[in-house]
């Protein structure tokens, strides 16, 4: 048919817009109702109003109601098929089959909401913003990513597009993308527990396992329809695949054989507690042991493979499954939930709205539903403590519900905490191991970074003005600026990666940002030397115009810490610390100017003071070299380095010492 340009809707905002639906939904009607969508060679989507209108209309003829947005008061629902009534059609023989051999099962029934939640913990928070606007985009993407996954040495970000074969590999420490191919299009993926094995479930038939280290595939096998989620048990002998149309079934990696585990129809989402032991599917349109809008949580053994019990008549909607790393809480997300009129409102709060549930673990107790704006139903990666995760969807202060933003939500208070991205569209969202970094997508191919701070670490003073982590050549440096990649690898250290240097050459900060010398300023990092016997420089600062104004820290030959530190006019001031640093040891050095004067830390402990009035002015801000100097360049390992915008007491060094020992921890 021939199409106008009036005619034509372009991306997936104007086409839910038209529908009266949310971009999430509207996405999901094209896979479970064949919306008619068409899609460019670039991957821009399109949509012809006429051809849309048809396809409600048949909709409407076949049995699935369509609501209209003002016919019902306050009821945020509009244009949505109503799925409920359909599934349960095409499902009757496979729930028939459940009901018969129930009786053997273990009910597993919801409890009231318990009045005694999980003990509160201030959720992380982002921990570093250049004067108050968020980190800029990492890198652009090749495509829309809808998964996000990072591999455990976080070296590697796979990013998986929707309904198109090819997947973007990003290299964490240069940045650059290489595209690989698969066999199929993809709907669904997933990291392996092994931190390095892809699992990639295809949108019509199949899946396979991708070596992300080596790029070798495995596969792909069939499995005789599309995968819509996917999991690998602990130990890697078992990938466990939920199939919209075709049920759950399992393939054992050692014999490769693909097995039903059950026929039920709809189920979405597959998650393995943090044990590995069970196994939760959540399904859509009722499920085994729902009702028409209300549906049910299957659990399995996952040893034995055979179904224990049910969380029954929730307003789920085929939510994602998530688990809080210390193993206390699930939380089960919904779609549409509680909005559509096929509900009875039975669990739903007052003002209809997407629910998310909150379990406490292992017992399964309800601790909460919590009311989510619409779409922000996905479950979320935690983060840190437990007591937060990261939310896809519109927060508080959204301009609409097409306003799909990235938030931090609090389990303690089951409210937003912070806002991260507002205005524009979240696709995909990953979190590193140590669950204190975050990775997201945009539907505008955008690539960001944030960065957490962990639990306990408030009380570190000053503010950092930048930050060289050591964890990749665009994340690992915050507060702007480029640290050239002569003279230095990455390597294991004390906290994720460290910078490896070989006493060869250094490496220079090319950015004139605010680092130490001036009045209330401070700097931190680890420092673990590989040999010992000669001097060696660590960091420093010169002036190429005004040799007399400097400052360094470094290694003497008998492997003491020692500062200089020099301004025009006076003698240059000189700390050493009593003690020598250990070869092959991580120690942590310190030093900080504030109006009382020059102080040198090392692990904590005070090791030298220059009074303030031995100390001349200094400039602010120049390029600085790591790593040493031509004769003393130093051989050894050097992460975490951090920069402060202000002085610190002797109980505060103390402070900062004893909060990084317990881990990373950003000021």
């Amino acid at each position: 048919m021939e199409q106008s340009d009036a005619d034509e809707l372009t991306g997936w905002k104007e086409i839910a817009a038209y529908l009266k639906a949310d971009p999430r939904t509207t996405r999901r009607w094209e896979s479970e109702f064949k919306l008619p969508i068409r899609r460019g060679p670039t991957g821009r989507v399109t949509a012809s109003r006429a051809e849309l209108d048809a396809w409600k209309q048949r909709q409407e003829q076949d049995g699935a109601s369509v609501t209209e947005g003002n016919s019902e008061p306050d009821d945020g629902s509009s244009a949505l098929p109503s799925t409920g009534p359909r599934t349960w059609q095409r499902a009757l023989p496979g729930v028939l089959l459940v009901i018969c051999t129930a009786a053997g099962l273990l009910w597993i029934t919801p409890r009231a909401p318990s009045g005694k939640p999980i003990a509160a913990a201030t959720p992380p928070r982002l921990f570093w913003r250049n004067g108050g606007q968020l980190p800029a985009s990492l890198t652009r993407l090749p495509i829309v990513p809808y998964h996000l996954a990072l591999t455990g040495s976080e070296e590697m970000l796979a990013a998986l597009p929707f309904d198109s074969p090819d997947i973007a590999l990003i290299d964490m420490r240069t940045m650059s993308v290489r595209m690989v191919r698969m066999p199929f299009a993809i709907q669904s993926g997933r990291m392996g527990p092994d931190g390095r094995t892809l699992l990639i479930g295809s949108s019509t038939d199949g899946f396979l396992l991708l070596d992300t280290e080596n790029e070798r595939i495995r596969g792909p096998v069939s499995t005789g329809g599309m995968v819509s989620d996917l999991v690998m048990s602990r130990d890697g002998k078992k990938v466990f695949l939920a199939m919209r149309g075709h049920g759950l079934k399992r393939w054992n990696a050692g014999s490769g054989e693909l097995d039903v585990m059950t026929s039920q129809q709809a189920p979405w989402f597959v998650g393995l507690d943090e044990a590995g032991n069970r196994l939760f599917v959540t399904y859509q349109g009722g499920g085994p042991k729902g009702r028409q809008g209300h549906d049910s949580v299957e659990i399995f053994d996952v040893a034995t493979e055979q179904s224990v019990g049910f969380l029954p008549d929730l307003p789920l909607v085929g939510g994602e499954i998530g688990f809080s790393p210390n193993g206390q809480r699930m939380i089960v997300g919904g779609w549409d939930a509680c909005r559509s009129k096929i509900y009875d409102r039975v669990g739903c709060p007052e003002t209809p709205a997407n629910l998310m549930h909150v379990f406490r673990m292992p017992d399964l107790a309800l601790l909460k539903s919590a009311a989510l704006p619409l779409d922000a139903g996905d479950g979320g990666p935690f983060l840190g403590n437990s007591n937060a995760i990261l939310l896809r969807g519109p927060a508080q202060g959204a301009t609409s519900t097409n306003d799909l933003g990235l938030s931090v939500f609090d389990l303690a208070l089951y409210g937003f905490r912070e806002k991260l991205r507002s205005a524009e569209d979240v696709s995909a969202v990953a979190v590193a191991s140590n669950r204190q970094k975050a990775y997201a997508a945009t539907f505008s191919r955008s690539l960001l970074g944030f960065d957490f701070e962990p639990a306990g670490c408030a009380i570190e003073p000053g503010r950092a003005s930048l930050i060289l982590t050591g964890d990749g050549v665009a994340t690992g440096f915050i507060g702007g600026g480029h640290l050239n990649p002569d003279g230095w690898v990455f390597d294991a250290g004390k906290a994720g990666q460290a910078f490896r240097f070989h006493g060869q050459s250094s490496a220079a900060y090319s950015s004139w940002v605010r680092t130490f010398g001036p009045l209330d300023s401070g700097l931190s990092c680890y420092v673990k030397p590989a040999r010992t016997g000669r001097r060696q420089v660590l960091l420093e600062l010169r002036y190429p115009s005004a040799p007399e104004e400097f400052w360094s820290v470094s290694l003497t030959e008998e492997s003491k810490v020692e500062l200089r530190f020099g301004t025009k006019g006076h003698a240059p001031a000189v700390l050493r610390s009593s003690k020598p640093v250990a070869n092959g040891q991580w120690s942590f050095v310190s030093a900080g100017r504030d109006a009382s004067g020059l102080t040198l830390y090392v692990d904590g402990k005070k090791e030298g003071k220059a009074a303030s009035d031995a100390l001349g002015q200094f400039a602010s801000g120049a390029p600085f070299a790591v790593g040493g100097e031509p004769g003393a360049y130093f051989d050894g390992w050097m992460d975490e380095i951090v920069f402060y915008s202000r002085g610190f007491t002797d109980d505060e060094a103390k402070r900062i010492h004893d909060s990084r020992r317990q881990g990373p921890c950003k000021p």
